[in-house]
């Protein structure tokens, strides 16, 4: 893992070098570490409206077919507009060569066992295979197109409102690397 310097606002170097350097879009707080990419919880730059925004680890910068394959992976998902997977709004480098892509929020929140519980606190079976019936759903359409996810984990799975699961990182290539855990 890469060695993060801490600021009062829990963000780390990362974070507030994010902040300054993406079009203008005001990064408020990281929402999750995902492997070679960080989630951060934004502004976007014409407003108050939030947004999501997706960026490559700082080691990314020197692997230029990851980079190249980051955007051609952006512009597959695109194409094929799968309903589980964030949507793409806006997508390019950052001032560090770091690349990003930003999606509207929708009101994502981080994958927890809460959803998935009935009335008595229990885990609810029709809630839970629901739920993995949408991810198995969105797997299978993006693997028959080439885009196969490396690391899907809980961290990388946020729910709307309605508990529907957004998977957030295909985009992402495979690469080894110091900070891609």
């Amino acid at each position: 893992m890469a060695v993060l310097f801490a600021y009062g606002n829990g963000m780390d170097r990362e974070d507030k070098s994010v902040e300054h350097v993406v079009k203008g879009h005001k990064v408020k707080a990281l929402v999750a570490k995902q492997g070679a990419g960080c989630l951060y919880k934004a502004h976007h730059r014409d407003g108050d409206e939030p947004i999501l925004l997706f960026t490559l680890q700082y080691d990314t910068v020197n692997h230029g077919p990851v980079t190249e394959t980051f955007f051609e992976r952006l512009d597959q998902l695109d194409d094929l507009k799968v309903h589980h997977v964030a949507e793409v709004e806006e997508s390019g480098l950052t001032d560090e060569k770091r690349p990003f892509f930003i999606t509207p929020f929708r009101d994502l929140q981080p994958l927890s066992p809460e959803p998935f519980k009935n009335d008595e606190g229990q885990s609810d079976p029709i809630k839970t295979l629901t739920f993995v019936r949408h991810i198995a759903q969105t797997l299978l359409i993006t693997n028959q197109h080439g885009l196969v996810h490396y690391n899907l984990r809980p961290s990388n799975i946020f729910l709307n409102k309605l508990n529907n699961p957004f998977i957030t990182d295909l985009a992402v290539p495979p690469f080894s690397s110091p900070t891609a855990a």
